[in-house]
């Protein structure tokens, strides 16, 4: 499972590196694939979890975890597919490295907050 996801995050990254030598337009649907293809991903563990959980039911707790967190991604993408604050490279990382970790802490989301207050200029 491991190697599975090094080798997606991987694939991910050749991906996005190749992007820079794109037009906008094409490095931007490249982003907004990556960041659904991680969403995806989640959205698939915590469907592994589920199945799992009816012969195993001690991975509830994981099962929701994923699920959470699946939930967490996929607001997280579609909150920002309509933000001007996704201009910002810096943003556009933070969010990607967000999306791309199996568990995002409150933290993460406060670094992210902070950083898009200051592209927007809020205090």
């Amino acid at each position: 499972m491991k190697y599975y996801l090094f080798l997606i995050l991987s694939l991910l990254c050749f991906s996005v590196a190749e992007a820079a030598s794109l037009g906008k337009d094409r490095q931007r649907e490249i982003f907004y694939n990556t960041l659904e293809d991680e969403v995806s991903l989640s959205e698939k563990r915590a469907a592994v979890y589920l199945t799992k959980m009816q012969k195993y039911p001690q991975l509830s707790g994981d099962f929701a975890q994923a699920e959470k967190m699946a939930e967490v991604k996929r607001s997280l993408v579609n909150h920002f597919k309509s933000s001007t604050a996704i201009e910002d490279s810096t943003v556009r990382s933070m969010l990607l490295e967000i999306v791309q970790r199996e568990v995002i802490t409150e933290k993460d989301l406060t670094r992210l907050q902070a950083r898009v207050n200051e592209v927007l200029g809020r205090n």
